[in-house]
């Protein structure tokens, strides 16, 4: 196709033209391009060359091609000066194939009997990457202050519990077995409480208290919770290696981030079933993903690893996993906080997460987090089955039958 370039108009303001710090090009009434500056090349790196005889649909998402051709005919009867991408998101396709985030303007020119418009590109990607941040950051606020208030009427709630059970626990004619369930609802009550004043806290914004943290007795406190809610069809494996240090974190936030995941991990393979694993291993900072948003310097870190055989996520569910508020999980089943609470936990505590997922075969969760420089010896805590223990389910058998589904 031959490229047409009106002399005369185009000659007077070609040197303008070229030096316009906005991509611009101009395209006849046959949508053929006749004209592209500087800026353009830039913006989308392709040399004029390549450019001017081809259609302006090169210079769009492919998909977008075909319907475009139509809008262009429809624009040449009714030409008029036209702002395009202010509300909505527009992309421009660059040389190499990718998408660039754009806002354009469009101006009708004649020349003469012929007519042409001039399209100017504008790059907003920076602008679309800070908008949303602030969006998130909104979200996140708006979290905290619903979390807050949650949180404050969820504890009163927890206080009758905990009253009703330490009453009932007085009562010298329980059985043992009927004890030590009440033992149980005492103890994961007083662990819910510490939750909520670690939302609170989080909330208002408060400084943790952070200490070196060994892996083995958090761990003994989430199986012994969690134990019950296992399926009948899962088991549950934990491996902490002889060499993984603790972290530095208030153990409010490494017990959060326990509980959500292995909460996460239960739910997704309750129609499946399998094995759920969690895994702690120290592993140096060359052992980490590349594309970690994170610096830190050189140095032992600690992996923890959450791996179920369960559901799995589609890709569109994974890009959105830590959106506030965002859930797959039917009303009343979930409230899309739980992913959001853990990547704050982990980006305050200078780590990283890293998901992947495929539907229909389960999901893994890494979680590395920077060592303590304090080695302080673990608390004491009851573990059944040593370092590397298999707790499966059909131990709990005969208590969750009594329990009910």
């Amino acid at each position: 196709m031959d490229a047409k370039e009106p002399s005369v108009a185009f000659g007077l303001i070609r040197e303008a033209f070229d030096h316009a710090p906005l991509g611009m090009v101009i395209v006849d009434a046959t949508g053929v391009i006749v004209l592209v500056n500087d800026g353009l090349e830039r913006l989308l790196g392709y040399r004029r060359a390549q450019l001017i005889g081809q259609p302006v649909e090169r210079l769009l998402p492919e998909r977008f091609a075909a319907s475009h051709r139509a809008q262009r005919t429809l624009y040449h009867e009714h030409p008029a000066e036209r702002a395009m991408g202010t509300g909505r998101e527009l992309n421009a396709r660059h040389e190499d194939g990718h998408l660039i985030a754009v806002e354009i303007g469009l101006s009708p020119i004649s020349v003469g009997d012929e007519r042409f418009v001039l399209g100017t590109l504008v790059d907003v990607t920076e602008r679309r990457r800070l908008e949303s941040e602030l969006a998130l950051a909104h979200k996140r606020q708006t979290l905290a202050n619903l979390a807050s208030g949650v949180a404050h009427d969820f504890n009163n709630f927890l206080v009758g519990i905990l009253g009703y059970a330490e009453l009932t626990q007085q009562d010298k004619t329980l059985r043992p077995e009927t004890r030590a369930y009440i033992d149980t609802i005492i103890e994961t009550t007083l662990q819910a409480r510490t939750y909520v004043r670690q939302v609170l806290r989080v909330a208002r914004n408060d400084e943790p208290r952070r200490e070196a943290i060994h892996w083995e007795p958090e761990l003994y406190r989430i199986e012994k919770v969690l134990r019950l809610s296992l399926p009948t069809n899962t088991t549950l494996q934990v491996s902490v290696a002889p060499n993984a240090a603790p972290v530095r974190a208030d153990p409010i936030e490494l017990q959060q981030i326990l509980m959500n995941l292995l909460t996460n991990a239960i739910y997704a393979s309750k129609n499946k079933g399998g094995a759920i694993r969690v895994e702690v291993a120290e592993v140096p900072v060359e052992a980490e993903n590349e594309t970690s948003s994170v610096s830190r310097e050189p140095g032992a870190q600690v992996r923890l690893s959450v791996i179920d055989e369960g559901e799995g996520m589609a890709p569109d569910v994974l890009r959105r996993v830590f959106d506030p508020f965002f859930t797959t999980k039917p009303p009343g089943e979930g409230t899309g906080l739980g992913m959001g609470v853990i990547w704050r936990i982990v980006n305050d505590l200078g780590g990283t997460i890293q998901l992947d997922s495929r539907e229909g075969h389960g999901t893994r969760v890494d979680v590395v987090l920077p060592v303590s420089p304090d080695d302080n010896p673990p608390r004491k805590h009851r573990e059944p089955n040593g370092k590397h223990s298999r707790l499966p389910h059909v131990e709990d058998e005969e208590r969750r039958a009594e329990v009910g589904p």
